[in-house]
C-alpha cells in the first residue's frame, strides 16, 4: 500500500476546523490496527486507544461529566494519559493538564483556581507518591472535585478493556454527537504557565489552536506514518501535546512513551523501537550525548526532531547534531500561549543555516517587533517574499524588540484572569510574547532574551517570583532575588541571592529544604548566596544584572 501523503510541502498549509476528536476518528478509520502507542513493552493500536477512550468517556458521562466539564489529568506520560485526553475530547469537555511534579501546596492552588471537577491521576512521579501529595491538599482546595480515578495502573486499562466489549452503542453515539456540538474555537484544554505571577496562569487553547499548530508542526517536520517517535517531553506541556501527541495522531506515527525523562531510558527506547524522531529541550539532548553510556547504544535510526523550549547555544547545537547524526533536528520557537509553535527551521536547510536561529514563521501567521517607539509588522505575504530572497524595499530587518504574533495559534486568554489577559492580548489580535528578538533579511527569527524574568531550567519555565515569595517567609531572610545562571546541561540553574535580618542566620541547606517542602523539587535553588545588601537603582528596583554578576563571583557555576 502506498504511503499516505498528508501534506504538500511546497504549498501553504490550509487551516482546518476539525476537532482533536475528529482527527482521532479519521486516524482510527484509516489505520485501526497500526500501533499507536508503545510503553514498557506493551503496544496499543489506534483501535485499542479508541475502544479504551470510548469506555472512559461513557463512564465519565454517567458520573455527570459533559460538555466543557473541567477534567484534570495528573500523571507522567503513559497510555492512560493518552486514553484520558482522547476521552475528554470525545466528551467535548475541557482537559486540565496538571504537572505531576507539583507539591501539595501548588496542586491545591491549581485545583482551586481551575475549578477542576474530575481528577484522573497516576500512581507516582519521580519516586513521589501522587496519592500522598493529593492527601496533603486542604479539603477546601479540592471542593470542586466530584470523582477521582487512578489511570496509571494496568488494572485501570484492563477494566476499560472489559467495559469496551459491552458498550451501549446508542449511549456512545449520543456522547459522540454531544462532542461534535463543541465550537472548535472554544477552549478544549487548559495548560499552565508561570509567567511573572506567583500563581500559574491557565492558558486556554481551542481545538482550532491545537489541531492547526499540530498540522503545521507535522508539515514542517515531514512526519509520516512510518515514523516511530520517542516521546521524552511531558504531554502536559504544549510541546508534548501538540508536536508529539496530536501530530502523531494526525500522521499515524507510533508514539514510544517515556514516563519522565531519564537519559538512559530515552536511549533504550530509541534503540528498542528504532525511533526515527526525537524531540526535546536542549538540556535533554546535552544530557544524552554527555552520558558515559552513550557509546553503548545504537541510535543510528534517528533522523529528525525538534529542539525547542529554551535557547540553544550554536556550539551546543553543532555538538548535538554531529554526535547524534541528526541532519533534520529543527530549531523551533514558541510558547504555551501560541499552542506553541511559531517558527520552525526549514527541513532541507543545512545545519549551518539552522544553528543560530529558530527558523521561519509558520503559514497563516504574522509576526511583529515592538520597539520603544513603533511596531514593525511582517505580514505573511512579506515573510514569503523575504524567504524567496525578495526583501521589500520598505521593510527593515535586524531591528531588536519584543516579538508579537497574530494568527490562528494565539490562545483564547488566561482562565478567569481578564487583567492578565489584557496585558498580553491586544484587541487587534496581537499577542505580546515577552521575548526579545529580530528577523534577518530571509525572515529567519532570532531570539536574544526575555523581558519576563522567567528562568528556563531543563525546559521548565519557572517564575522567580514564586520561589522568592516562598523564601521570603523565612524569618531570617530580609530580601531575596532569584535569577537563572548558566549551566552546561540544564542551560540555566536557579540561584537565590539573599540578605539576612540583623542577628539572624540560616544555612544553605536549611533554605533549600524549606523550599523543597513547599515547592516542586525542580524549583529548589541550586545556589544560595548571602549578600551584605542588594544592588538597587535610584528608583529602588533591584538590579538583576548586578545580582547575577555578584552570584557568579561568589559562587562560580561549573
Amino acid at each position: 500500500m502506498a504511503k499516505e501523503k498528508l501534506f504538500d510541502y511546497d504549498k501553504k498549509l490550509i487551516l482546518t476546523s476539525k476537532t482533536i476528536a475528529d482527527c482521532f476518528e479519521e486516524r482510527v478509520s484509516k489505520t485501526p490496527g497500526k500501533i499507536a502507542v508503545s510503553y514498557n513493552g506493551k503496544d496499543y493500536s489506534f483501535k485499542d486507544i479508541d475502544n479504551l477512550s470510548n469506555a472512559l468517556a461513557l463512564s465519565l458521562c454517567k458520573e455527570g461529566a459533559g460538555l466543557d466539564t473541567k477534567i484534570g489529568i495528573w500523571c507522567g506520560n503513559c497510555p492512560g494519559w493518552i486514553v484520558s485526553f482522547i476521552a475528554i475530547q470525545k466528551l467535548g469537555a475541557l482537559a486540565v493538564l496538571l504537572n505531576p511534579g507539583y507539591s501539595s501546596e501548588e496542586l491545591g492552588s491549581i485545583l482551586e483556581y481551575s475549578k477542576c471537577e474530575y481528577l484522573l491521576m497516576g500512581e507516582d512521579f519521580k519516586e513521589k507518591s501522587l496519592k500522598e501529595t493529593l492527601s496533603k491538599c486542604l479539603n477546601s482546595k479540592k471542593k470542586h472535585i466530584k470523582k477521582i480515578h487512578n489511570i496509571e495502573t494496568d488494572g485501570f486499562l484492563e477494566e476499560l478493556k472489559s467495559r469496551a466489549k459491552n458498550l451501549d452503542l446508542n449511549e456512545l453515539s449520543a456522547i459522540n454527537q454531544q462532542g461534535k456540538t463543541k465550537d472548535v474555537h472554544e477552549p478544549c484544554a487548559m495548560l499552565f504557565t508561570s509567567g511573572t505571577t506567583n500563581t500559574p496562569k491557565g492558558v486556554m487553547l481551542s481545538n482550532y489552536n491545537l489541531v492547526n499548530d499540530s498540522m503545521a508542526s507535522a508539515k514542517a517536520m515531514h512526519f509520516d506514518e512510518d515514523d516511530a517517535y520517542c516521546v521524552m517531553v511531558p504531554l502536559f506541556h504544549s510541546f508534548g501535546l501538540t508536536s508529539n501527541l496530536i501530530s502523531g495522531i494526525i500522521v499515524g506515527a507510533r508514539l514510544c512513551l517515556i514516563k519522565n525523562f531519564k537519559t538512559l531510558k530515552a536511549m533504550e527506547v530509541v534503540q528498542k523501537y528504532k525511533c526515527s524522531v526525537l524531540s526535546g529541550v536542549p538540556s535533554m539532548f546535552l544530557a544524552m550525548i554527555n552520558n558515559p553510556e552513550f557509546k553503548n547504544f545504537d541510535l543510528s535510526t534517528l533522523d529528525k526532531g525538534i529542539i525547542a523550549g529554551s535557547m540553544v547555544n550554536p556550539d551546543d547545537y553543532d555538538n548535538i547534531t554531529k554526535t547524534l547524526k541528526m541532519n533534520h533536528l529543527q530549531q523551533s520557537y514558541g510558547q504555551t500561549e501560541t499552542s506553541p509553535g511559531i517558527t520552525f527551521s526549514d527541513f532541507d536547510d543545512t545545519l549551518a543555516d539552522k544553528r543560530d536561529n529558530t527558523g521561519y514563521v509558520i503559514d497563516n501567521v504574522d509576526i511583529c517587533i515592538w520597539t520603544k517607539d513603533e511596531q514593525i509588522i511582517y505580514s505573511e505575504e512579506t515573510l514569503k517574499a523575504m524567504k524567496a530572497g525578495k526583501l521589500p524595499k520598505d521593510v527593515r530587518v535586524a531591528v531588536r524588540g519584543e516579538i508579537g504574533v497574530k494568527g490562528f495559534l494565539v490562545m483564547k486568554g488566561y482562565f478567569e484572569k481578564p487583567e492578565e489577559s489584557a496585558k498580553v492580548l491586544e484587541d487587534s489580535g496581537w499577542l505580546h510574547t515577552g521575548d526579545i528578538g529580530y528577523l534577518d533579511e530571509k525572515g529567519q527569527v532570532y531570539i536574544n532574551g526575555r523581558i519576563k524574568e522567567i528562568i528556563i531550567r531543563g525546559g521548565e519555565n519557572i517564575s522567580p517570583y514564586e520561589i522568592e515569595e516562598c523564601i521570603s517567609r523565612l524569618d531570617a531572610v530580609c530580601q531575596v532575588k532569584c535569577v537563572g545562571v548558566p549551566h552546561p546541561i540544564l542551560q540555566e540553574e536557579i540561584a537565590a541571592a539573599i540578605t539576612l535580618k540583623e542577628g539572624k542566620t540560616i544555612t544553605e541547606e536549611e533554605l533549600k529544604q524549606y523550599v523543597k517542602k513547599h515547592l516542586a523539587t525542580y524549583k529548589v535553588p541550586a545556589y544560595v548566596v548571602v549578600l551584605d545588601e542588594m544592588p538597587t537603582s535610584a528608583s529602588g528596583k533591584i538590579k538583576l544584572c548586578e545580582v547575577k554578576e555578584m552570584i557568579l563571583q561568589k559562587k562560580p557555576v561549573h
